[in-house]
């Protein structure tokens, strides 16, 4: 901004010629195919030359942590804020993980043997302990761990599988051999050794079979129904030597050496069959599935991580290179712990918490009040209808795959093996076969005292929350023919059941959480309990702390550590009631009823956070997630999924940010954005270099700047959506400074010369809107000599229209001949103060003698309004259009499609007699190339209005 008295004031700074146009000074456009305008310092994201895009960088699994162990780590399981690794010659270890940035120990046990694998259940923590046998360790204080018991088995003991009061020990080359351990301080031998082909390593336990990875004989199933006696099913011999094994839906994945991922269809136990694999860069040792994803401990190369929602053909989908050899793998939540050979206990981030975004929905008959997931299916309660599976293989589009109608109410459902047990209301649990889920079979029944609420299942029992009739234990290793072991009766109505070691966490609506000693289920007694302040309705329990669904009371978190003496820890109170909850890692997922999915930051139990949430026009009864989704019971009939965390994309490094894109030194003052791209991303402007940003819409609409300046710049922030993955192919900034800027002059064709166009863009002032200074009108000056000591007269006024662009035909000292002659021009832009006005840099230009003689008078105009052929025409580039005004006087012109819809304004404003020339370059308002095709320019004057046809054509 510029106050003077008088415009000689300031003839001196308008000394400096600019030959060029100036509109580079306007516009910057980014195609993000170059780097020279990215600020590198600040740009996280990934600003990729050869796609020409800004996006985020694909998710790539980092460290968090580690704990170095004496030995080598081999396995690792995890129990709420404890890791049990088995360290080899160094036992067995526990390391806290409440923080999985700064894992640290908590205790250890010096094994007689070298620990191989361990199995958490309860209290008590299993180890294979190689030629040290089966060890039972009391972990109930996990910094001092103690042993209880133990038992050789023939061969040494090195994978291991533990249902109820059956650990199943994979035993090297003497096969399998199965260990009644009811009594830890004193476990014994009761069936095998079934003498496998090849050297038995890990073992994984479902039903009535379990799964041996054989080494070089491949994947083994022995029928354990009776388990003193087990028996050869089958066998599939494996491409590489199988040493790690987990089971999902009727589906086994085989860790397989060399081979890398082996997925074996395992629905008819006698006769496995391959489906699919993936080799891997290293040596697959061990594997842990967690939602669609497998993760494998790949020895030499490191961590995998294998989407296997396909099981026909999985994909990598990221790798991290650990420290030495990864050999085997646990997941809790958004983290991978490794056990890494000599390295330790390594803590990966193998996924990022999203907003929960609904990904997809399936319409049931009936309402559904609980889901449990199982590999690519879903099982939903749905009340009347009963238990459905639901295809869930693709989740943003769930798909029915089998019913079985109860004969009451659908309830709860609980998966164990191929078995479903369903809590049908008052016609009790229901026992169902669903190896095959588009076919689910009855098996057997047991009629419960009360209405069955929920069930747990734990080796061969069946514990039932049976309403007013408290816990149900029931034998359910013959499904078909299900008996009643013992009973506790809880003093108010059993609503929900969870089971851990030899403890049974019952919630019991107004008597809160009750803790009953299962050790001998055929004589259920109390330990302890916790009067919540409001009605349990659910349970879950992760290491030593309860979760409860409060109902009106939110969440509650109790210490268990001590059965006998529970304690509160900390709550968190939700918006309506909480019905349900599921734990994984440091997040508690609550079904809350009429305000939908709650999503609870655990990390400090003392403290429960509230992180996120997503609601739903009805009532949310059920919620069940596995790897990056929540599968949510909805009593309105429809199953939803719902995005909680992805492993597509790194939504931190989401940061792009520029350098300074313009170069003038007037203060600019209003700008525009406008993008090519898809996704959303939120975009900020500064012009005082940094200091101050604004956010601004990149829709083309102005923006005035709050804190003006003459260093322009620009960030985005990309935000991860389930739609749609953000990425910016073009960006382009208008901006207008204080005075206005000088596009171009040019000479006015077939004038007989004596005359140029100026060409200027508006003041950033000349605004509908502008309340600082509004321009009111703008002065085109001619220098009248040069050198320093310039003068200027003023040749033409224009009144400001807050159009973004004017025209304006000035006479010029001279024609260019054989010399050429050029005439300096500025632009004034004044305001309603004399003394505040905003002065353009100049430009100059020169006439031409050409088309008719040049009139006496060079003011004097045509005597009618005619429009010249545009040149070239059709055109690629651009087209010039003549017209000459017979008067002074208001003018637009415009450039409209086939359907009369405008395109380009290229002039509107006052324009004095004689010819013009406008120019388009095949670009609309916001500056985007428009198609190829037929176009309609319009000049509109007092004295009329004229149309041609324009064809564009690209390339």
């Amino acid at each position: 901004m510029l106050r003077a008295t008088s415009l000689a004031a300031i003839a001196a700074a308008a000394s400096i010629l600019s030959v060029s146009p100036a509109l580079a000074a306007n516009r910057y456009v980014e195609d993000f195919h170059t780097s020279d305008a990215k600020d590198s310092a600040a740009t996280t994201a990934d600003w990729n030359e050869a796609a020409g895009e800004l996006r985020l960088f694909p998710f790539s699994p980092a460290p968090l942590g580690s704990h170095d162990t004496p030995d080598r780590a081999v396995a690792v399981v995890l129990a709420g804020d404890v890791a049990y690794v088995a360290d080899e010659l160094a036992g067995l270890r526990t390391i806290d993980i409440s923080n999985p940035a700064a894992p640290g120990p908590l205790g250890s046990l010096d094994t007689s043997g070298s620990a191989q694998c361990v199995v958490v259940d309860g209290d008590v923590v299993w180890v294979a302990d190689g030629p040290g046998g089966l060890l039972a360790v009391d972990v109930s204080s996990p910094a001092t761990p103690s042993l209880l018991g133990s038992t050789a088995v023939p061969g040494g003991a090195f994978g291991l599988a533990v249902e109820g009061d059956v650990a199943y020990v994979a035993c090297a080359d003497s096969g399998l051999v199965v260990v009644d351990i009811s009594v830890p301080a004193a476990p014994s031998v009761m069936g095998g050794p079934v003498d496998t082909p090849g050297s038995a390593s890990a073992v994984v336990a479902a039903g009535d079979a379990v799964w041996i990875a054989d080494g070089t004989s491949g994947l083994v199933a022995i029928d354990v129904s009776s388990p003193s006696s087990p028996q050869f099913l089958g066998t599939l011999d494996t491409v590489g030597e199988a040493r790690g094994v987990a089971l999902a839906g009727g589906l086994a994945f085989v860790a397989d050496g060399d081979a890398g991922l082996a997925v074996i269809d395992v629905s008819t136990p006698t006769a496995p069959i391959l489906v699919g694999g993936l080799d891997t860069p290293g040596t697959a040792r061990g594997i842990v599935l967690f939602g669609d994803a497998a993760y494998v401990g790949d020895g030499a190369g490191g961590l995998q991580a294998i989407d296997v929602s396909n099981p026909a053909a999985p994909v990598a989908l990221g790798s991290w290179d650990s420290p030495d050899e990864a050999i085997d793998v646990a997941v809790a939540g958004h983290a991978a712990f490794v056990a890494d050979a000599l390295a330790g206990l390594q803590v990966v981030e193998i996924s990022k918490a999203v907003e929960p975004t609904q990904l997809g929905a399936y319409d049931t008959f009936g309402n559904s009040t609980d889901v449990v997931v199982d590999g690519d299916v879903a099982y939903f309660a749905y009340g009347t209808v009963g238990l459905e599976a639901i295809d869930i293989s693709t989740p943003s589009a769930p798909a029915p795959l089998g019913i079985y109608d109860t004969p009451n109410f659908a309830i709860d459902v609980t998966i164990d093996g191929p078995i479903a047990c369903v809590a049908d209301n008052v016609s009790g649990l229901h026992l169902i076969d669903v190896s095959d889920p588009s076919s689910p079979v009855l098996l057997g029944t047991w009629l419960t005292p009360d209405i069955a609420r929920a069930s747990a299942v734990a080796g061969d029992a069946a514990y039932v929350a049976a309403a007013t009739a408290g816990l149900q234990v029931i034998d359910v290793s013959d499904p078909t023919a299900p008996s009643f072991l013992g009973s506790w009766d809880t003093p108010d109505e059993a609503y929900d059941v969870a089971v851990a070691g030899d403890v049974a966490y019952v919630a019991d609506r107004l008597s809160g959480l009750q803790l009953i000693d299962v050790s001998d289920p055929t004589a259920p007694s109390w330990l302890g309990s916790f009067d919540t302040i409001g009605d349990a309705q659910g349970v879950t329990v992760v290491g030593d702390i309860a979760y409860v669904a409060d109902q009106a009371w939110g969440l509650q978190v109790i210490d268990v550590s001590d059965p006998t003496t529970p304690t509160l820890l900390g709550s968190r109170d939700t918006p309506s009631q909480a019905r349900v909850v599921d734990v994984h890692g440091d997040l508690a997922y609550v079904a809350d009823g009429n305000s939908g999915l709650q999503v609870i930051d655990v990390s400090n139990p003392a403290s429960p956070v509230i992180v996120s949430s997503w609601s739903t026009a009805s009532s949310v009864s059920g919620v069940a997630v596995a790897g990056d989704v929540a599968y949510v019971a909805d009593w309105s009939t429809l199953v939803r999924t719902i995005q909680v965390a992805q492993r597509e994309l790194d939504t931190e490094l989401d940061l792009g940010q520029s350098l300074a894109v313009d170069d003038a030194d007037h203060t600019i003052v209003r700008a525009k954005v406008t993008t090519t791209g898809t996704g959303d991303v939120s975009w900020q402007l500064t012009v005082d270099g940094g200091a101050n940003w604004q956010g601004v819409a990149a829709d083309g609409s102005w923006n005035a700047l709050l804190s003006p300046g003459d260093d322009l710049r620009w960030r985005a922030n990309l935000v991860w959506s389930t739609q749609s993955a953000p990425n910016v192919s073009e960006l382009t900034i208008d901006w207008r400074s204080e005075p206005a800027a000088i596009d171009s002059v040019v000479d006015v064709p077939a004038d007989g010369g004596g005359w140029v166009d100026v060409f200027f863009t508006r003041s950033g002032y000349d605004f509908p809107d502008e309340t600082t200074h509004p321009i009111t009108t703008y002065s085109i000056e001619r220098r009248l000599d040069g050198g320093e000591r310039s003068t200027w007269e003023e040749v033409l006024t224009i009144p400001a229209s807050q159009a973004d662009s004017y025209e304006g035909a000035v006479p010029t000292v001279a024609d260019s001949g054989a010399t050429v002659v050029y005439t300096v021009v500025r632009v004034t832009a004044l305001t309603a103060d004399s003394t505040v006005f905003f002065v353009s840099d100049p430009d100059s230009g020169y006439s031409v003698v050409n088309g008719p003689t040049a009139s006496p008078d060079p003011l004097a105009g045509p005597s009618e309004l005619t429009v010249g052929r545009p040149s070239p025409n059709p055109f690629r580039g651009s087209t010039a259009i003549s017209f000459r005004l017979p008067t002074p006087g208001r003018a637009r012109i415009d450039i409209a499609d086939v359907a009369g819809r405008r395109v380009r304004t290229l002039r509107s404003g006052f324009l004095p007699s004689g010819a013009h020339v406008s120019r388009w370059d095949g670009r609309d308002d916001d500056g985007r190339a428009v198609a190829s095709g037929i176009y309609f320019y319009r000049l509109e004057t007092s004295g009329g209005r004229i149309a041609r046809k324009l064809v564009l054509v690209r390339d």
